[in-house]
């Protein structure tokens, strides 16, 4: 992950989409730099756009329970590595 995060010059894929591959890359510097601080950093992505991300759910209500499953799609694995959270809302 350290690699990716300081390589300066990314190279276009011959397969998918090279945006993506910068935004994963600006992904891995953020978490470089949490692991390096020792504290976890956030980037909001800008700008914030009705009806994408969170703005697609609905008001929160007391007991809901948000539920974030994100799978690592560079695992060089057997098994999948899969990160999950939570958050229970408190209105």
């Amino acid at each position: 992950m350290e690699s990716f995060a300081l390589t300066e010059d990314l190279e276009r894929p011959e397969r998918g989409n090279f945006e993506i591959l910068v935004r994963r890359q600006l992904q891995a510097k953020i978490q470089l730099d949490g692991r390096r601080m020792h504290t976890l950093i956030h980037q909001p992505i800008q700008p914030i756009e009705e009806k994408r991300g969170f703005n697609r759910l609905p008001e929160p209500s007391t007991g809901d329970i948000y539920l974030d499953i994100e799978g690592d799609a560079f695992s060089r694995a057997e098994a999948w590595s899969i990160f999950s959270g939570s958050h229970t809302a408190i209105t």
